[in-house]
């Protein structure tokens, strides 16, 4: 009996309790907190860079908010315009869906631990992140994974390269940050399958006008990056298709902006023969062009050193410029 009143007691509170739950969170009132979400989101957004005289500032748009797993929400059809130091608008970054979830004990330390799981460009990326600092606006550690995103269908590649690019792209993020950037550590994998890019009309610095592309098999992506203590470092990435082949080693010098992070490195690629064999204008292509010309060794392969920030890289023939593979 004694049992039966005790279960009687601690029954009847939880079932009112759960069914108080489950009513608030079906008749959530969304309409009135959507507002102030996006707000925060933008504010959060436009903290990031100063657009200046001529830019402009960034906004986000969503085309539904629900909430999700109680202490999260979940966006469909999420649109980011970033901040731009100049009159053009950014390419926006188009999100089918976006599931994020907070976690609540981590307020008590003074932190906010976020799980997200976002779907976009045919792709998936599911990870977890912890902010903190004021306004949580820190980002102190980041574990992701993604796979399947279709790179030319993003706005930006797309904007940039002008021509189609197909295949996928994937990989891994285990990054452990600080307050200063200085303290970074981790690893970044990067893999990309089925690559190709063309055919269409590619402008490349190093030609004073378009140059005429075929499709190009650029085949797969290997990449593992390492960080420690601000640095970055590790084997070179790879392309290996059928059409082309290259490495690159590109340590850099982590700043914050990350685009301003110094990049110096090494670039090198070699087109395969049967494909100066069946496109053999390119062969006098290069000749016209006097970089090309001083990257190019005597077995075919282009040679480039890399200077200058993530954002603004600047690449410079150097035939001693060689990226060591291993093999």
């Amino acid at each position: 009996m004694a049992n039966s009143r005790v279960l009687r007691f601690l029954g009847y509170p939880s079932f009112f309790i759960t069914c108080f739950l489950v009513s608030l969170y079906l008749t959530f009132p969304m309409d009135v907190i959507r507002p102030r979400v996006m707000h925060e989101m933008t504010k959060a957004l436009n903290s990031r860079k100063n657009p200046g005289p001529y830019g402009k500032p960034g906004r986000i748009t969503v085309e539904s908010m629900d909430l999700y797993r109680f202490s999260g929400l979940d966006f469909r059809g999420m649109t980011i315009h970033d901040v731009t130091t100049d009159p053009d608008p950014a390419a926006p970054i188009v999100l089918d869906r976006v599931r994020v979830r907070v976690g609540l004990l981590g307020l008590l330390r003074k932190q906010l631990a976020v799980s997200f799981n976002v779907d976009a460009y045919d792709g998936n990326v599911v990870g977890d992140a912890v902010l903190a600092g004021e306004g949580f606006r820190e980002l102190r550690s980041v574990n992701a994974h993604g796979e399947g995103l279709a790179w030319g269908k993003v706005a930006a590649v797309r904007d940039k390269l002008k021509v189609p690019a197909e295949g996928t792209l994937g990989g891994e993020v285990d990054l452990t940050l600080g307050k200063d950037p200085k303290d970074a550590n981790g690893t970044i994998k990067l893999r990309g399958e089925s690559l190709a890019m063309g055919p269409g009309e590619l402008t490349l610095p190093m030609f004073t006008g378009p140059l005429t592309l075929p499709r190009v098999d650029l085949g797969k992506l290997e990449g593992l990056i390492k960080v420690a203590d601000g640095k970055t470092g590790g084997p070179p990435i790879t392309l290996t298709g059928t059409d082309i082949q290259g490495a690159a080693e590109l340590p850099v010098q982590v700043r914050v902006p990350a685009e301003a992070s110094q990049l110096s490195g090494i670039l090198q690629f070699k087109l395969s023969e049967p494909f100066l064999k069946a496109n053999p204008r390119y062969a006098t292509v290069f000749d016209f062009s006097p970089q090309m010309k001083q990257a190019r060794d005597e077995d075919g392969v282009f040679h480039f050193r890399l200077r200058g920030t993530v954002g603004r890289p600047d690449a410079k023939p150097d035939r001693s410029a060689k990226v060591s593979l291993g093999k």
